[in-house]
C-alpha cells in the first residue's frame, strides 16, 4: 500500500510474503477457458500476523463493518475477485481491494459534536417550537401527519 491521502495516515506497504493468493476455476467471462484456466483470484491476508500493522490499526481493521463478512477464521480477511478473464487482472483487483479497504478502516472516525438547538428555535420555557404546516401544504397532508384541520 504505497500511496495516501494527504493529511491522512502515512503510506502503509504490506509485504507480498503477507499476502496469500490460491487460484481456482471462476464462473465468470472467459468463454471455452473457463472450463480449463485457473483464473478466479483469492487473496488471504492475515491481519493478527502482520507485521507492519500495530496493534491499534490491526483492531481498527477487524472491528470495521465494512471488513467483518470478509474475515474468516481468526482475523484473516479473504477476497474473492472472477469478474476478469484472466488471472493477473483477478489478482490486481483482489489487491486493490484489500489496499481501497484497508485505508478506509484506518481513517480515524470523526465523533458527532453534540450541538443544542439555538436560541430562536426554543420558546421562553426551554420547549422546542412545533413545526407548523407550510403554507401551501394540502388539507390530506395535513391529516396524513395526523394534524387537527378546522
Amino acid at each position: 500500500m504505497d500511496e495516501a491521502p494527504a493529511g491522512r495516515n502515512p503510506p502503509l506497504t504490506i509485504p507480498d510474503t503477507e499476502l496469500v493468493f490460491t487460484f481456482s476455476r471462476s464462473g465468470g467471462p472467459g468463454g471455452q477457458n473457463v472450463n480449463k484456466r485457473n483464473t478466479k483470484a483469492r487473496l488471504l491476508f492475515d491481519v493478527t500476523q502482520s507485521t507492519v500493522l500495530t496493534d491499534m490499526q490491526k483492531q481498527r481493521i477487524l472491528n470495521h463493518p465494512r471488513l467483518a463478512h470478509l474475515i474468516i477464521a481468526d482475523g484473516v480477511i479473504a477476497i474473492v475477485t472472477q469478474i476478469h478473464s484472466t488471472q493477473l487482472q483477478n489478482k490486481e483487483t483482489a489487491w486493490e481491494q484489500l489496499h481501497m479497504l484497508i485505508r478506509e478502516a484506518l481513517i480515524p472516525v470523526k465523533r458527532r459534536l453534540r450541538v443544542r438547538p439555538p436560541r430562536h428555535k426554543k420558546n421562553p420555557n426551554g420547549e422546542t417550537k412545533p413545526k407548523t404546516p407550510r403554507a401551501g401544504q394540502s388539507l390530506r397532508a395535513q391529516l396524513r401527519k395526523g394534524k387537527d384541520v378546522d
